[in-house]
């Protein structure tokens, strides 16, 4: 059995928040976008090549047909998440601030180490962690 230091462990233990913590801000946008859509009578996303665009149309006080358009590129720092390239691009459309879902945008890299929060490994350490956490040994 291998051990680890107490400084990994508490490393580890930051990594799980910050997934747990990112998870449910996903969540949250994931609502938002759900209420956001029920406002169009028909929208459609395109996404190709780390773009994605939004088209949404909807009844304007005149009763008319009224199209909007939003778009996102995914910064060639980041790693593409076709859901956040969703809500980035409706947000846009809307005229709506995007600076909240910065924090949810997953780096390529963070420190020369590589960062994958949506990783079963993460997910399987972190209900590891729940039911062992009695059985490490510093």
């Amino acid at each position: 059995m291998d051990f680890v230091s107490e400084n990994e462990y508490k490393k580890a233990i930051g990594q799980v928040e910050s997934y747990v913590k990112r998870e449910n801000k996903i969540k949250y946008l994931n609502e938002e976008l759900g209420h956001l859509l029920k406002d169009f009578i028909k929208f459609k996303f395109r996404t190709k090549n780390n773009r994605t665009i939004f088209a949404g149309y909807y009844i304007d006080e005149n009763n008319k047909e009224k199209m909007i358009i939003g778009e996102t590129v995914c910064d060639k720092d980041d790693v593409f998440d076709k859901f956040i390239g969703k809500i980035v691009a409706v947000r846009k459309a809307l005229d709506m601030e995007i600076d909240d879902i910065i924090d949810v945008v997953e780096p390529k890299r963070t420190s020369g180490i590589t960062v994958r929060f949506d990783s079963i490994d993460v997910q399987r350490f972190a209900q590891q962690l729940a039911t062992t956490t009695t059985n490490i040994k510093w």
